[in-house]
C-alpha cells in the first residue's frame, strides 16, 4: 500500500479523518468513530470513547485526543488543510496550535497533515434535469453534509430521491450524516452559480435558522450560518450572531467559530474588537496561549492600519488603546512580560493623552486604570525592574481608580479600587501599607453596608479584614 494511513488502518490502527475547515467537534466525532470501529484493544480505549461521545467540555475532549496520540495506535489525518489558510498562514491560529499540540503529543500515534491533492477532473455535468442541477448547485455551497430533509427545505419543488440519483452519478458523496459535493466538483460548479448564488446562501441560512429555532439543531447549524453570512457580506448579522452564539461558553468550538468570523471582519467594524477580545480570552481560558498571542498580534496590526486613515482621531485612539491592551494581555498569558512591557507602556500613553484631553471622560479613566494594572502585572513579573517604576505605576492605578470610585461609588468601582489598594500595600513600606489597608477597609465597610447582598463585595471585605 502506498498510502501510509491506509497501511496503519490495515495494521489495526484507529484512523480518524478531519476534512477541510477546522471544526473541533468534527475531530472529536471522527476520533470516537475510529475508536468504535477499531478492533484493536489498548488501555483507556473505552473511557476515551465515553468522554468523546457524551456531552462535556471541549478542552477535556481535546486532552483525551492528545492522550490517545501519546499512548495509543491512533492516526489523525487532517486533509484539505489549505482551506484553512489565508494571507496570514492559518486564518484561525487555534487550528495551527491544535496541530502543533497533536504532533507534540504523538509518541505512539501519528498525525498526518495534508494539503489538497492535485485537482481531479470533474465528471460530466451535462444531461442533468433542472432540479438535479439546482440541487447540486445548492449543496455545493454547504460546508457540512446535508440531510435529505435539509436539501428538501432549500430546493424549491425538490423531488424526493434526487440526492440518491446524484450519488449514483458520482456527483454527490453519501456520508453517514448526509450528502456533500466533493471539492473538485464544487470548484467546477462555482462558475455556474451565477446570479442566484446569493439567493442559495440565503436559503441555506433560512434552513439552518429553522433548525436552530425548532430545537433540531447541532453546533454545525451555528457554524453554517456564519459561513453563509460571510459569503453574502451580511456583516452586521454575522458579527452579532457570532457574539450571541459564543457569549455563554468558552470552548474550542466557539473559538473556532470566532476564528473564522474575525478573519473576514474589517478592523473598522464596530464589532471587530469585541470579537477579537472574545476570541483571545477564550483561547487563554482554554490553554492556547500561542494562538491567543498570534490573534493579539493581528489585532494590533489591523487596528493600527485602520487608525492611520480613520478621520476621527478620538475613536481611533480609543480603538488603538484597546488593541494594544488585548495584545498585551495575550503576551502576559504567554509568559512573555518583556514583550508585553512596551505594549502596555504604549497603552498607558494613549490613555494618558485621552484623559488629559477629556478630563471628564469616565471611559478614558476607566481604561487607564486597567492599563496601569496590566503594566503593574508586567513589572511584577519582569526581572530587573526599577522599584520606583513599580511603585509609581501601582500608586497611579490607585489614584485613578479612587477618583472613579468617588465619581461613581458602586460595587464595581469599589472592587477595582480595592484591588489597586491591596497591590500597592503589598509593595509599600509598613507605615504606608497600613494606611492603604485602612483606606481599603473603610471603603469596603461602607460599600458593604450599602449593598449587603453583593457577594463579591462581601468576599472582598472579608479579605480586607
Amino acid at each position: 500500500m502506498h498510502d501510509p494511513v491506509e497501511k496503519l488502518r490495515a495494521d489495526g490502527w484507529a484512523v480518524a479523518t478531519h476534512e477541510g475547515r477546522w471544526f473541533p467537534l468534527g475531530l472529536f466525532a471522527a476520533v470516537a468513530e475510529a475508536l468504535d470501529t477499531c478492533t484493536a484493544d489498548f488501555p483507556e480505549k473505552e473511557e476515551a470513547l465515553s468522554i468523546l461521545t457524551r456531552p462535556g467540555r471541549d478542552d477535556t475532549k481535546f486532552r483525551v485526543v492528545l492522550l490517545l496520540l501519546e499512548r495509543a495506535p491512533l492516526a489523525v489525518r487532517l486533509t484539505d488543510v489549505d482551506l484553512n489558510r489565508d494571507a496570514d498562514g492559518f486564518a484561525d491560529p487555534s487550528f495551527e496550535e491544535a496541530i502543533d499540540r497533536m504532533r507534540a503529543a504523538a509518541d505512539t500515534g501519528r498525525v498526518f497533515v495534508e494539503e489538497a491533492p492535485a485537482p481531479r477532473e470533474a465528471p460530466p455535468l451535462d444531461g442533468l434535469s433542472d432540479q438535479e442541477t439546482e440541487t447540486l448547485l445548492q449543496v455545493a455551497l454547504a460546508t457540512f453534509p446535508l440531510r435529505e430533509r435539509d436539501v428538501a427545505a432549500v430546493v424549491d419543488g425538490y423531488p424526493a430521491g434526487t440526492t440518491a440519483g446524484l450519488v449514483e452519478k458520482g456527483l454527490l458523496e453519501q456520508r453517514p450524516d448526509g450528502v456533500v459535493v466533493p471539492r473538485h466538483i464544487a470548484e467546477a460548479l462555482a462558475p455556474r452559480q451565477g446570479e442566484r448564488r446569493d439567493d442559495r446562501h440565503e436559503r441555506a441560512i433560512t434552513m439552518h435558522y429553522g433548525n436552530i429555532r425548532s430545537g433540531d439543531r447541532s453546533y454545525r447549524d451555528y457554524v453554517a450560518v456564519t459561513r453563509h453570512l460571510a459569503q453574502v457580506d451580511g456583516m452586521g448579522d454575522l458579527t452579532k450572531f457570532a457574539l450571541d452564539v459564543t457569549k455563554r461558553s468558552r470552548d474550542l468550538a466557539g473559538a473556532a467559530l470566532l476564528g473564522e468570523v474575525v478573519a473576514v471582519v474589517p478592523a473598522g467594524n464596530g464589532h471587530y474588537l469585541p470579537l477579537r477580545e472574545r476570541q483571545i480570552t477564550t483561547l487563554i481560558a482554554l490553554g492556547f496561549p500561542k494562538a491567543a498571542r498570534e490573534a493579539g498580534r493581528r489585532t494590533l496590526r489591523d487596528v493600527s492600519a485602520w487608525a492611520e486613515t480613520y478621520p476621527e482621531r478620538d475613536p481611533a485612539r480609543f480603538c488603538l488603546g484597546a488593541a494594544h491592551n488585548i495584545y498585551g494581555v495575550a503576551l502576559l498569558n504567554d509568559g512573555d512580560p518583556a514583550a508585553a512591557e512596551p505594549i502596555f507602556t504604549r497603552t498607558v500613553d494613549i490613555y494618558h493623552e485621552l484623559c488629559a484631553e477629556h478630563r471628564t471622560s469616565i471611559e478614558a479613566h476607566r481604561r487607564l486604570g486597567w492599563a496601569l494594572e496590566h503594566l503593574g502585572d508586567v513589572y511584577l513579573n519582569l526581572d530587573g525592574v526599577d522599584e520606583d517604576d513599580l511603585l509609581r505605576t501601582l500608586a497611579e492605578c490607585v489614584h485613578v481608580r479612587s477618583q472613579l470610585f468617588e465619581a461613581s461609588p458602586d460595587p464595581d468601582t469599589a472592587l477595582a479600587a480595592s484591588n489597586a489598594l491591596k497591590r500597592l500595600a503589598e509593595h509599600s513600606d509598613p507605615d504606608n501599607a497600613a494606611r492603604f489597608r485602612g483606606t481599603r477597609l473603610a471603603m469596603l465597610t461602607a460599600m458593604a453596608a450599602a449593598h449587603p447582598d453583593d457577594e463579591d463585595l462581601l468576599a472582598e471585605l472579608a479579605d480586607a479584614r
